[in-house]
């Protein structure tokens, strides 16, 4: 019996890697075929959550509507989770240093290269600050890095610096998921309030150390929607299964855990946060304002200040789209003190806008842009070199 299971798992092992080779020598013929018509040829690696493809999935469309350019999808999770153009191209990670493709587009950082040829270029998955809240050398590996506003074009600028590692052009580009939230449906009617809690994670984040005080202050008079960061699902599932042994039944909780956070934050009236650029997002689209609650700063990077002087706009920029509260008790005060100033704050937040964002409703359009111009060894006049 022995012999027998261990002759099938060989025979199985077998034939994977026999799909495996093939798949590769027909992606491998493909993109020959493609060179020789002067394609360029794309690969943007979505890892392994389905989160990412929200601040690519604009670009990803207008590649794909390009005859010039041929996209491969990289990812390691089910293609139900994401809404994919029915002709994408859809290959696991694995395969991606085996194929000789252009560049390879990533929202990951502080990972070895991916691919031995081609340029990799890093899209940002938050509106945050690049020098705090990112590990020490999470840039080093880069080519081209598109920047979502002039705070990350000034950050990248000196950590590339004085690092020194790399030679790497910023692209002033704009932010995708901000662009979407803009451009879409207005807020639908509800009969409460509906309160959005988005905290951040990592160490003393919101969410642990006074979620279940949070969300308990506010079920009696709003409907409260509680979001987890993606990296709180499992770095602090004991706290998210405390909220749902204490708050799952109740009718007017929620806990939103989809890939795409654009439905739930268009239907909240109001964001509650501490450090995530979810807040950013959420204000600089739909300008409406935020609350803060104020703790120890998130920071990954303790000697960010030997990049820049002052933190991150997360610090520095709350006050201009929001009210920072530093207790608990106060914060149904200031629930009802925002609800009810909401189009007070639409003008303030429409000015931070402007001077955080590059190109707003148009990061799709310069993205693609940007690499029609790196496919044709050409740059851009506000390109920055480093």
């Amino acid at each position: 019996m022995k012999y027998m299971a261990k002759l099938i798992t060989g025979v199985k092992n077998k034939l994977i890697l026999i799909s495996f080779y093939q798949k590769l020598l027909r992606m491998g013929v493909l993109l020959r075929l493609t060179r020789i018509f002067g394609k360029v040829r794309v690969i943007v690696k979505l890892s392994a959550t389905p989160l990412h493809y929200n601040f690519v999935k604009d670009l990803v469309q207008r590649l794909i509507d390009d005859k010039g350019f041929v996209v491969l999808i990289a990812c390691d999770f089910e293609m139900s989770l994401i809404d994919l153009p029915a002709s994408a191209m859809v290959i696991p990670t694995r395969l991606i240093p085996h194929l000789s493709v252009d560049f390879v587009l990533t929202l990951d950082t502080g990972k070895a290269p991916v691919h031995p040829m081609a340029k990799l270029i890093h899209i940002p998955h938050s509106l945050a600050s690049m020098h705090v809240i990112y590990p020490e050398g999470s840039f080093d590996y880069f080519d081209y890095i598109f920047c979502a506003g002039p705070h990350h074009l000034r950050e990248l600028t000196q950590i590339l610096l004085k690092r020194g590692d790399k030679k790497c052009v910023l692209i002033p580009a704009g932010y995708e998921v901000v662009d979407r939230l803009m451009s879409g449906a207005s807020l639908e009617e509800h009969a409460l309030p509906v309160i959005l809690f988005a905290p951040s994670w990592g160490e003393n984040n919101v969410l642990v150390l006074r979620g279940e005080e949070i969300v308990a202050s506010l079920l009696d008079f709003y409907e409260v929607v509680l979001r987890p960061h993606v990296m709180s699902v499992t770095e602090d599932a004991k706290t998210l299964d405390a909220i749902r042994l204490r708050f799952g039944n109740h009718p007017r909780f929620s806990l939103d855990l989809s890939a795409d956070s654009s439905v739930v934050l268009r239907r909240a009236d109001l964001l509650i946060s501490d450090w995530s650029g979810i807040a950013f997002e959420y204000a600089l689209a739909l300008l409406r304002p935020v609350i803060f609650i104020n703790g120890p700063m998130k920071v990954f990077n303790h000697n960010w200040s030997q990049y820049l002087d002052e933190p991150g706009v997360e610090m520095t920029a709350r006050s201009e789209i929001g009210m920072i509260v530093d207790k608990v008790n106060d914060l149904p005060f200031a629930v009802n003190e925002l609800l009810s100033t909401t189009n007070a704050w639409k003008e303030k937040i429409l000015r931070t806008r402007d001077y955080l964002l590059f190109h707003p409703a148009q990061c799709a359009e310069m993205s693609h842009n940007a690499l029609k111009l790196l496919a044709n060894h050409q740059t851009g006049d506000q390109w920055v070199q480093i």
